[in-house]
């Protein structure tokens, strides 16, 4: 097309939708630029790359909506001159957008739209002394306008895959005999509703079979009750308060000095793959795509591409969530992640390959499709009231609430069970399962109201960090094993690295799990397991206080030391549900003591751990 040919094109089209185009994009590419960079700091979460296109494309169909109406508006009322009110609905969305997205977590709601209203009517105010010249200038700016997005549009996912070929060819080409590496955490699952574990409900009859070829962990304890820490403790193989990864630090994983797990497999000539659903903190924005030459943490639906950008999540948050959607539109299913996985394992079946899945079905709000929704419950949509993202966390629901949502959760993993199997089987058909070492486990548990709390943000009790933990290796590992020793799940990078028979360059502080089942296991097998939660930087109704905790495991002994309350001490083969606090028995003096003198030299070891005054 000439110029004069795409003048006279553009001269056809009427000036709202010109204004609206432009701004649209415009104001979708800043959106995007913005999303990435705030997101460096930490102050929001579940953003890719691909926003810089996403946006531009929603805010483009946004504007043109707005702009039909105003149309509309003419049409009634005649008389009435819009031009200076769509202008000014133009400018203020723009902003609004942009101040939305920096400032919404440092001043109240009201307060960002209030400053986006003055300044979008104060620059609407300039623009409408000389509106001929501005709507002539955004007319002759629009080609240059799409022509920038084009190149945004393609560009982005380019450079994507040509870095993921680029980074496949420089692997080692020497390690074609060496195992392949399936690790998957089943986000917000605690051991005692699986059926693996002992449960009543039959929740994991596939867990079940697979611990029965390989080995269960009875006492696998989660190094925090918290998504981030936990999953940085899985990959660096230390303790919280050694990463010191957690609220006060969420960007510390971008910054660890040593290499992670999925670092040292790539640099044995492994194809990494990560695929999180966790949107909250297992992203590429907090540095968990370090090692992976693939990583997936969005989820590439048209409903995820819709609510992914700025007014997307306004609506979202607050028109859909009121009304019961319970975050199911932008949830990235584990069927879903299943598919992605098999998908991208398919592309190469030559070299080994390490991936990384994190599935968050089990995750609240509980709202799994059916019919495992209603699996265990006479209701025909249970769960779906906890949901913190809409402040429904607290501890006010009634008991059959309770009962409601406990029946939703035990559904959702029931159906994280099913997709593992029909994983397993996917991995089967491209013939990957002979050779494969599979680990499962959890980040942390959940808690409905045993200790006057629900969810887990909130506690270090059992309930919070006792975890599933099985390996499965076919043929390779002892089957039908069950290991009741307490382990950290921290210790899952030295166990891979030792039964791939690799000698670590990393400090891994927790031993390898393998000595558990060697016959000649090493006084290591028994040290103690800890666990630590950081003072809470965001007040959390479900936490009797906000200040730290530690944890502390030593054989069935759980001791807990807070910031701010009493300690407490249970007994795990007495009191599986630590109704019953030890701490003040003069039967328990020289536990106690020891466990404190235990606990006080594990925190010595490092200056960055929560330490008693």
């Amino acid at each position: 097309m000439t110029i004069p040919e795409r003048r006279n094109l553009l001269d056809s089209i009427p000036p709202i939708f010109l204004a609206a185009s432009w701004f649209g994009i415009v104001a979708g590419v800043v959106e995007g630029i913005i999303f990435l960079v705030v997101q460096n700091f930490g102050q929001i979460r579940g953003v890719s790359a691909d926003i810089l296109w996403i946006s531009p494309i929603i805010n483009l169909v946004l504007f043109n909506l707005v702009a039909i109406f105003w149309l509309f508006v003419g049409a009634v009322f005649r008389n009435l001159n819009t031009t200076p009110a769509w202008i000014f609905s133009f400018i203020f969305l723009a902003i609004l957008s942009w101040f939305g997205i920096i400032f919404f977590t440092v001043f109240y709601e009201w307060a960002v739209f209030l400053l986006s209203l003055g300044l979008a009517f104060q620059v609407s105010r300039m623009i409408n002394k000389s509106t001929g010249l501005f709507l002539s200038r955004i007319r002759m700016s629009l080609g240059y306008v799409l022509t920038a997005f084009l190149i945004v549009l393609v560009g982005v996912p380019a450079i994507g895959y040509i870095r993921e070929k680029i980074a496949t060819g420089n692997l080692e080409p020497d390690s074609s005999n060496m195992p392949n590496v399936i690790l998957i955490v089943m986000d917000t699952v605690r051991a005692d509703h699986l059926s693996a574990y002992g449960y009543e409900r039959v929740t994991s009859p596939f867990l079940e079979q697979l611990a029965n070829e390989g080995v269960l962990f009875e006492n696998a304890i989660a190094p925090s009750s918290n998504s981030l820490p936990s999953h940085a403790s899985i990959f660096t193989g230390q303790y919280v308060n050694e990463h010191g990864i957690d609220w006060s630090n969420p960007m510390g994983y971008k910054k660890f000095v040593a290499a992670v797990l999925p670092e040292e497999l790539e640099a044995l000539g492994y194809r990494t793959g990560g695929f999180s659903a966790n949107l909250y903190w297992v992203t590429r924005g907090y540095g968990f795509d370090r090692g992976f030459i693939h990583f997936e943490d969005y989820n590439q639906t048209i409903e995820s591409a819709v609510f992914s950008p700025f007014y997307g999540r306004l609506f979202e948050r607050f028109v859909l969530r009121p009304l019961g959607s319970n975050g199911a539109l932008t949830r990235r299913w584990a069927d879903e992640i299943n598919d992605s996985v098999i998908a991208w394992l398919d592309k190469d079946l030559e070299r080994p390959f390490f991936i990384f899945i994190n599935y968050i079905d089990a995750h609240e709000p509980y709202v799994p499709p059916q019919p495992f929704r209603s699996k265990f419950s006479n209701q025909p949509s249970p769960g779906g009231i906890l949901d913190c993202d809409i402040g429904k966390c607290d501890r006010t629901i009634t008991q059959a609430d309770r009962q409601s949502e406990m029946d939703a959760y035990d559904g959702a993993i029931a159906f994280l069970d099913e997709q593992i199997k029909q994983l397993f089987s996917g991995l089967e058909r491209l013939g990957k399962l002979d050779n494969t070492l599979v680990m499962i486990v959890s980040d942390h548990g959940e808690g409905f109201n045993e200790h006057g709390m629900y969810l887990h943000q909130h506690s270090l009790y059992r309930e919070a960090i006792r975890v599933p933990l099985i390996l499965w290796w076919k043929e390779m590992l002892p089957a039908g094993k069950h290991i009741f020793t307490p382990v950290s799940i921290a210790g899952i990078p030295s166990t891979v690295m030792s039964l791939l028979d690799i000698n670590s360059q990393s400090e891994h502080s927790v031993f390898s799990f393998a000595e558990l089942w060697k016959e000649t296991g090493s006084a290591k097998s028994w040290e103690p397991v800890l666990s630590n939660m950081g003072p809470d930087t965001q007040v959390n109704p479900n936490r009797t206080d906000n200040g730290w905790i530690n944890s502390l495991v030593d054989g069935s002994k759980h001791y807990l030391e807070f910031e701010y309350q009493p300690e407490e001490l249970f007994d795990w083969n007495s009191d599986p549900l630590e109704s019953n606090n030890l701490a003040n028995q003069t039967a328990q003096v020289t536990v106690l003591r020891n466990l404190v003198e235990l606990l006080d030299k594990i925190l010595a070891m490092s200056d960055s751990a929560p330490t008693s005054p």
